[in-house]
């Protein structure tokens, strides 16, 4: 929080900082705050570059899902989710995928988090899932799953 806040502060027109702000709300020690969350989207809206402002739209949205889903509509963060998606063009790497799958495990869809993970590792195989040798904590409700053990074991 503090760095995000300072960034904005030294950087205010750096969407960046913005999204760390958005990123914060779907920690387990956050308040999830829905009205927030769509303010922040909107702003990110704002200041992203013009070049990649559809990715980072979708983007932020999935993070408002995610923010959705904690604060227990979970039926309407599936929404906001299926409408964050982005096609080849927007998001030709599969990132989103990734967030997606991300924040589908914290409002608790394992099945379709698995299912994500799998095209997200299809298209980026390198990717660790891993942060100072233990598995991210958006995955940790995941970790004790064989169908994301296999997933792990392909990145390896």
């Amino acid at each position: 929080r503090r760095w995000c806040a300072e960034g904005q502060r030294r950087f205010p027109g750096d969407y960046r900082f913005v999204e760390c702000d958005l990123m914060l709300l779907v920690t387990p020690d956050a308040r999830p705050d829905i009205e927030q969350a769509w303010a922040l989207a909107r702003r990110i809206d704002s200041l992203a570059p013009e070049r990649r402002r559809e990715f980072f739209r979708r983007e932020a949205r999935m993070f408002v899902g995610g923010v959705v889903g904690r604060a227990g509509d979970v039926d309407s963060a599936r929404r906001v989710l299926v409408r964050a998606r982005g096609d080849h063009g927007v998001d030709p790497t599969e990132e989103l995928v990734g967030y997606e799958a991300a924040m589908r495990t914290l409002i608790g869809d394992a099945d379709t988090a698995i299912a994500l993970l799998r095209r997200y590792v299809a298209a980026n195989p390198g990717h660790s899932f891993e942060v100072g040798g233990d598995v991210h904590w958006w995955w940790r409700a995941l970790r004790d799953r064989p169908d994301f053990r296999a997933v792990l074991a392909t990145t390896r």
